[in-house]
């Protein structure tokens, strides 16, 4: 920034010799009478500079001392002061700076500090009275720095070592500290006195209202001189409750067109409503406050205060706690009452949020002692605080409710937020549908807290009044993006089953998410849905199919004409397996294809389907005696079904069947 300047002052005759051959060496340092600087001038980079030696850190901040007390007193010639002009008058090589010292028309003086805490307060009054700076010293290091000034609290100075950073900076950048300065120069005449300009905001409490219960609504205007183009913020305080309560912030940034005739632009109004918070349990008449935040240079500035009468008919809720402190839980503390009755203790609702529609977990009534609530000018019995079991795990927010007494609604808490772990399975159940008769499809996700990446068995039931029926068992490992959305548990947890049902009518569905490590099952809500059962078919005799191009026969038998259940047979776990390749559906028919297996004494296959998942029921088996044949077709079947096949290897002993463990099943639904 560059210095304003008056008319040049005319310099003084002297006669003796030796002064005029000084005044003829630094003439560039005669001051040339201008404006006292400002805070900014003396603050500029220029001003500044780095230590030209190693040891030469007390003249450089010497320096810059002489410099801002040259330019606050007029000097326009500030910038010609430096190491090498003042070295022959402040500086005694192998000594260091002098104690005292005059150059360019500026005495400087040195004193002692005291090398511990008490130096902060000395400091502080030495800068008061010193804008221009003291040099302070620390012997222990050695090194000097120039003390520029102390604002909002925090000391600021240049650093002459080329370590450190440039220009104006905090002392806590400095080489040394305030406590460990044993010694300081300061500028002992003339008085520096810098130019006063107001760095502070201006505002204006054009209006102040309450239009509904418990709020305040404020309207104004307000600008930094600093930078009149740019929009200021405004801060809202209640008075007379104690401290100051801050009840927010609003931008003044408003089209006010009567401002056109200051010149500071047009856009500096601001207008705002805030709630008065449940901790000022009694309103009527309040006192409120508006502060503009200061940018740059200057402090916030307060309006004057002004009082607005408002009124309250609605409880007030405060939500203190929130935790979890085991598995599947959630902890919640806080006080609630209803200034229509301050007697009277509310009920308080708690909710989960975050999984669609709020989750009521339950409720707990406001009435345990709360010394703390004597500021309420009631009794003191509102508090409240209650455990409750939660669906879910991970992070959860949690929302508290008080119910209105009297005249007013219900009143809501700020959200909080907890993290829940769980050691059983969470399960969800989202549908239940039925497409054929004697059959449910369930769908849903599932997944373990313990292990995310496991995938967990779920389990169908239906239930009634006596023992719930099990279904059979679907894995959760489909694709479903929605639940690492919500949970960051990963895609694949999804699971989507068609169940055969033993009964019609209306039915109540129920799922179970298995756990195999500590902790519970995880159990789902119930659905309804009504299923129709089929009608009974006549019992159809299944024929011998031949194969005509290889001449092999494959019998056909039913349950009943097998004569014997699996847990009869001969069966070998070591002897070799094999699987199904593929399934092809056609007109009541299923042609099956499987992996040929030959040695070890293999004869053939047996093949069994059924409509029933388990093979409990209408199960028929098919023999394919000839060890090469890789695939047949099952006829008769019955249309618009799904029929599970499953296949395996047999010996033969004598007169007996050795066979292998089953193939894993595949399904088809038959055209």
């Amino acid at each position: 920034m560059s210095i304003r300047r008056t008319k040049s002052g005319s310099m003084k005759k002297i006669v003796p010799f030796v002064l005029i051959l000084f005044s003829l060496i630094s003439f560039l340092l005669i001051p040339e009478k201008v404006n006292a600087a400002t805070f900014d001038d003396i603050n500029q980079s220029a001003v500044f500079v780095k230590q030209q030696a190693k040891d030469t850190c007390t003249l450089a901040s010497a320096v810059m001392m002489v410099r801002r007390a040259a330019m606050a007193t007029g000097n326009s010639n500030w910038a010609a002061i430096t190491e090498s002009s003042m070295k022959g008058t402040a500086w005694k090589n192998g000594s260091g700076l002098y104690y005292n010292f005059t150059y360019a028309g500026i005495k400087v003086s040195n004193g002692k500090l005291y090398n511990n805490s008490s130096n902060v307060n000395k400091l502080i009054e030495l800068l008061q009275s010193h804008p221009e700076g003291v040099v302070i010293y620390d012997y222990s290091k050695p090194h000097a720095i120039l003390l520029t000034d102390y604002t909002n609290g925090t000391f600021y100075c240049a650093d002459p070592a080329n370590s450190t950073p440039s220009g104006r900076i905090p002392i806590t950048s400095a080489s040394i500290t305030i406590n460990s300065a044993d010694a300081y120069w300061y500028v002992a005449s003339p008085q520096v006195n810098l130019e006063t300009i107001n760095h502070n905001p201006t505002i204006y409490l054009d209006g102040l209202s309450s239009d509904r219960d418990r709020t305040v609504s404020v309207c104004g205007w307000a600008y930094d001189p600093d930078n009149p183009s740019q929009s200021i913020w405004v801060h809202v305080y209640l008075f007379g409750q104690g401290d100051p309560i801050y009840l927010g912030a609003t931008e003044a940034n408003i089209l006010r067109p009567d401002l056109a005739p200051l010149n500071i632009g047009t856009y500096h109004g601001y207008a705002a409503t805030f709630d008065v918070p449940a901790t000022v349990p009694t309103v009527g008449n309040l006192e409120i406050g508006v502060a503009a935040i200061n940018i740059g240079e200057g402090n916030n500035i307060f309006a004057p205060h002004k009082n607005v009468t408002v009124y309250n008919t609605e409880p007030l809720v405060a939500f203190d706690g929130l935790a979890s402190e085991k598995p599947g839980t959630i902890s919640v503390a806080g006080w609630a009452y209803d200034p229509n009755d301050p007697t009277q203790s509310l009920l308080v609702q708690v909710y989960l949020y975050g999984h669609g529609n709020p989750i009521y977990l339950g409720d707990v009534e406001a009435n345990i002692n709360r010394p703390d609530l004597a500021f309420l000018n009631s009794c003191t019995t509102h508090g409240y605080a209650a455990t409750f079991d939660v669906p879910f795990s991970g992070k959860l927010e949690i929302g508290i409710t008080a119910k209105n007494i009297g005249a007013g609604s219900d009143q809501q808490t700020e959200h909080k937020f907890v993290n829940v772990t769980k050691n059983e399975p969470v399960i969800v159940f989202d549908n239940v549908t039925t497409s054929e008769p004697g059959t449910i499809t369930v769908s849903g996700w599932a997944y373990d807290p313990k292990d995310i990446s496991k995938e967990v068995e779920v389990v169908a039931y239906i239930f009634g009044d006596e023992a719930p029926i099990s279904l059979g068992s679907t894995i959760a490992n489909k694709k479903n993006e929605e639940i690492d959305k919500k949970y960051h548990v990963g895609t694949n947890h999804g699971f989507e089953c068609t169940f055969n049902v033993p009964v019609g009518g209306n039915l109540e569905i129920g799922l179970s998410a298995l756990n195999d490590g500590q902790g519970d099952h995880g159990y789902s809500e119930h659905k309804t849905i009504t299923v129709t059962m089929p009608e009974p078919e006549k019992p159809e005799t299944e024929s011998v199919s031949e194969d005509e191009s290889e001449k092999q026969v494959e019998s056909v038998r039913t349950d009943k004409q097998q004569g014997k259940n699996t847990t009869d047979e001969n069966i070998d776990s070591t002897q070799k397996k094999t699987s199904l390749t593929k399934l092809k559906a056609g007109a009541k028919s299923i042609t099956v294809s499987w992996k040929k297996v030959t040695g070890n004494g293999i004869k053939g296959y047996e093949l069994q389907y059924s409509t029933d998942k388990n093979f409990k029921k209408d199960v028929k088996s098919v023999t394919i005696k000839k060890v090469k044949k890789t695939s047949t077709t099952l006829k008769k079947l019955k249309s618009k079904k799904k029929y599970y096949v499953r296949i395996r290897t047999y010996k033969q002993s004598g007169s007996e069947k050795i066979y292998s463990n089953w193939s894993k099943t595949k399904n088809v639904k038959v055209k």
